[in-house]
């Protein structure tokens, strides 16, 4: 042989073919082996004997090696929609005052002061801002603040199509102080200039023009690609938004520079009164005392961000990011976010091909030039008059579609139907009461709405009542699943009393899983997922216990749980928790244990199956990313479904981070432990679930910042580590909390001995 001689062993059937050197096959006849198909590909290489997984395409026509394209998946019964029922809302836009009309033409931007007042502010492009009456029936509005002479805008002083008046913001304190701040483009030298102005106190409806105090300057190499937005945080800092200074394919290397201004969004406290300076830095901004980056960047890698807001609700920030030729995307922004630009361009490449660095941000979504041509963001809806659409985050393009991104299930968009065509579409404003408002160059100021109140009932979701009617086995008895029923595998097993364990994923054809680094995947409507559990009574005697399925329908995830029948031919769903008892062998005693298996209810699987947590256990990065025979080839799962189209893009597993393997128990101590604790317990022990211990489980989170280690683990000690203690009792004060009956033995003397010897 050769020095890299190819071995290849297909177990298929009754029959094992062995492949060497140049495909010689042999046949040899085996028993039956209940249709079992495992490949296992091995190079082996004679200059030191290591074995090395290889992919491997089989030439017998006998032989299962795992599909080269991706299976379709066909229909299963689960409610993803309530029969009878819209998927969303019915959603409108109406003409909120007919009577008003502007002499400015139409406003940029409508904001509102936040002080009980119920005034909204029309901002114009030129340099004013308008005043008037929320009310449907107002007829006329006055000057709050004209500086037109000193902006920069398509109206007047050499401004270009993307400059002028862009951005307005008031103080959170406004109705004691007066402070507003606005942000606009100046000519000679062409900049964009970030003001405060105060309001006249003997007439709140007029500002103060010569009350300017600028806070600061940013020099603008171009017209476009200014940004402009401005927003107060819940928080109380100022947060402004820059782009990349123009031009194409980031002219002036701004994208990633973090020494200037240009593509990122900075993060400042306004000083009140006129002293100096006119702001100072918050302290936790992210990159504060790194010389290598401004101190008041909150995040950067910006393209050209058009609009962005905070729920006012949940203090996310959405922010949407116009593409180049490609892509139109939406972000929600946390503090230290790399955006990607010039990198990515949305989920795809950007013109930027060399090596990009580590832990770009993806965003939430994006779409093709195909469907817009210029994104804009909006609001998160949390107002009162339409409360189907509270947690509706609506966002739009300048070609005038509106669309909508459900934030109360990271549920995909839903393109919004013929109705929501806004016009050129320029921005979105909020009024106090949280209705949200549509400007458009071509139709003024619109106001969305809902022309349809569900009256969805619970029976409309309801699921099939055996486990054969779901589609999700072609044959229940014999457990054969549905063609784009794909197995897979985890790193680290989520412990369930030595329940021997089986997964199962269905993605809508056609559709993808949102692939993250270290974040939650994301999951389009009507994905399924699946285990099944099966308890080993005696020696090579086994007993189905139950199949759960967890959907994610257009209201959100939910989860169903099916019991098998004595004769072990189907499942049946249950309507609440139940639990049942075994007589299991313990081959260790020679005797036998009464064993309780627990049957969740709907409402226990969501107790594990949190918010904060993405919903959906053991499928993501660390977990996925492992060699594996589910799909017919030794192959890397992370690389599968790329190569077929489960993941929205093709992953390079060698770049990704991992779980440890728990069955070979790869890995230190530390992180094995960690890991363990990750997915057992960290679905709930994180800050995101607004638990009150202050633990942080997560293996992403370094121990430093855990909180574990003085709080519920005693250096050295497990004794008297709660961690270790709760883990060691069933009953009152167990974790976790739900499920299971038995200690973990394997885990409880790993992380045992974690604390006894390695803290």
């Amino acid at each position: 042989m050769s020095n890299r001689s190819l071995i290849v062993l297909v177990l298929n059937s009754d029959t094992l073919y062995i492949c060497m050197g140049q495909f010689m096959r042999s046949k040899v006849y085996l028993p039956p082996l209940a249709a079992l198909s495992i490949i296992t590909v091995l190079v082996y290489q004679n200059c030191g004997g290591k074995f090395e997984a290889a992919n491997f395409q089989g030439t017998s026509s006998n032989a299962v090696l795992g599909p080269n394209s991706r299976p379709a998946l066909q229909a299963l019964n689960f409610p993803i929609a309530p029969t009878g029922s819209p998927v969303a809302p019915i959603l409108a836009l109406e003409t909120p005052f007919p009577n008003l009309s502007f002499s400015a033409g139409s406003p940029l931007f409508l904001d509102h002061a936040g002080d009980s007042s119920n005034r909204l502010f029309a901002l114009f492009q030129s340099g004013s801002i308008e005043v008037f009456e929320n009310q449907d029936n107002v007829s006329a509005s006055s000057t709050f603040l004209d500086i037109s002479s000193k902006v920069a805008s398509p109206a007047g002083n050499g401004g270009g199509n993307e400059e002028g008046l862009l951005g307005l913001a008031f103080d959170p304190d406004f109705s004691s102080n007066g402070y507003f701040y606005v942000y606009y483009s100046a000519a000679n030298q062409r900049r964009s200039v970030i003001s405060r102005f105060s309001v006249n106190p003997s007439n709140t409806n007029q500002a103060l023009p010569n009350s300017e105090r600028v806070l600061l300057e940013v020099d603008q190499p171009a017209s476009n690609h200014n940004g402009g937005c401005m927003r107060f945080g819940p928080d109380g800092y100022l947060y402004i938004a820059f782009g990349d200074g123009g031009g194409a394919n980031d002219t002036y290397g701004h994208g990633q520079n973090t020494l200037t201004y240009h593509s990122t969004m900075i993060r400042i406290n306004p000083i009140d009164g006129e002293g100096s300076p006119a702001y100072v830095v918050p302290a936790d901004n992210p990159f504060v005392g790194d010389s290598n980056y401004l101190p008041e960047i909150y995040a950067f890698g910006l393209r050209n961000p058009w609009r962005f807001s905070f729920d006012r609700e949940t203090g996310e920030l959405w922010l949407a990011d116009v593409g180049q030729g490609a892509r139109e995307e939406i972000n929600k922004v946390e503090m230290g976010d790399n955006l990607g630009w010039p990198f990515r361009e949305g989920l795809i490449a950007g013109p930027d091909s060399s090596t990009p660095p580590n832990g770009l941000k993806d965003p939430v979504f994006d779409y093709p030039r195909s469907d817009g041509i210029s994104v804009t963001g909006g609001f998160v809806y949390r107002g009162n008059r339409h409360p189907a659409l509270r947690g509706l985050y609506f966002f739009g393009d300048l070609t005038g579609p509106l669309y909508v991104h459900n934030t109360n299930s990271d549920a995909d968009p839903l393109y919004s139907n013929t109705n929501m065509s806004a016009g050129s579409l320029v921005s979105f404003g909020e009024d106090e009461d949280g209705e949200l408002y549509v400007m458009s160059f071509s139709n003024g100021i619109q106001r969305i709405v809902n022309n349809a109140q569900s009256t969805v009932q619970e029976s409309d979701y309801a699921a099939p009542s055996n486990l054969s009617e779901t589609g999700l086995f072609v044959d229940t008895a014999n457990m054969i699943p549905n063609p784009g029923l794909l197995e897979y595998e985890v790193n680290v097993p989520l412990w369930s009393d030595y329940a021997q364990k089986k997964r199962w994923l269905a993605v809508p054809n056609g559709r993808s899983l949102r692939f993250s680094s270290t974040d939650d995947w994301e999951f389009p409507v009507g994905t399924v997922t699946v285990k099944h559990c099966e308890l080993e009574l005696s020696a090579g005697q086994t007993t189905r216990l139950e199949t759960r399925v967890f959907v994610r329908q257009n209201r959100g995830w939910r989860g169903y749980t099916y019991k098998w029948n004595a004769q072990q031919t189907d499942a049946v769903l249950l309507t609440a928790a139940y639990s049942d008892s075994f007589s299991v062998a313990e081959s260790a005693t020679g005797g036998a244990r009464n064993q309780t298996w627990n049957y969740p209810s709907r409402n226990q699987c969501m107790a594990c199956h949190t918010a904060a947590a993405g919903f959906v256990l053991g499928i993501n990065t660390f977990q996925q990313n492992r060699m594996s025979t589910t799909l017919g080839r030794i192959e890397n799962l992370l690389s599968a479904w790329g190569r077929l189209g489960i993941l929205n893009r093709e992953v390079d597993p060698a770049v990704e981070a991992s779980f440890p393997s728990w069955a070979n128990q790869t890995g230190s101590s530390e992180n094995l432990s960690r890991a363990y604790l990750d997915v057992n317990c960290a679905f709930c022990h994180q800050p995101a679930n607004g638990n009150p211990s202050p633990m942080d489980l997560r293996y992403t989170t370094s121990l430093a910042n855990s909180n574990v280690v003085g709080s519920v683990v005693t250096s050295g000690d497990s004794a008297n580590s709660s961690l270790a203690v709760q883990m060691n009792i069933r009953g009152g004060g167990q974790m976790p909390p739900l499920g299971s009956e038995i200690v973990d033995q394997q885990a409880l003397d790993l992380i045992t001995h974690w604390i006894d010897n390695e803290l």
